[in-house]
């Protein structure tokens, strides 16, 4: 079996952990999003969120919003079954 096409792929996400934060980068399109999630030793509990250069800070609940809706329900149906990132989101 032989695909004519080529196959394409695009990386719409990566994941990387700093001391206090896990931090969600989101591009698709043109779109580029980060979410900084609050690990258990982080004074704020707010989820830090950067939308094309704007950076805010969001409750839990309204990011998982945002993030949902920027992966769609597949890609974050597996971030969430993720171990790292589990109890997080």
């Amino acid at each position: 079996m032989s695909y004519k096409r080529k196959l394409k792929y695009e990386r719409i996400m990566e994941v990387s952990l700093g001391e206090y934060r896990l931090f969600i980068s989101v591009g698709k399109f043109s779109e580029k999003m980060a979410f900084g999630l609050p690990l258990d030793n982080c004074k704020n509990k707010k989820v830090w969120v950067e939308e094309n250069g704007d950076s805010n800070y969001l409750s839990l609940s309204k990011a998982k919003k945002l993030l949902y809706k920027a992966l769609g329900k597949t890609a974050y149906g597996q971030l969430k079954m993720n171990p790292e990132i589990r109890g997080l989101i």
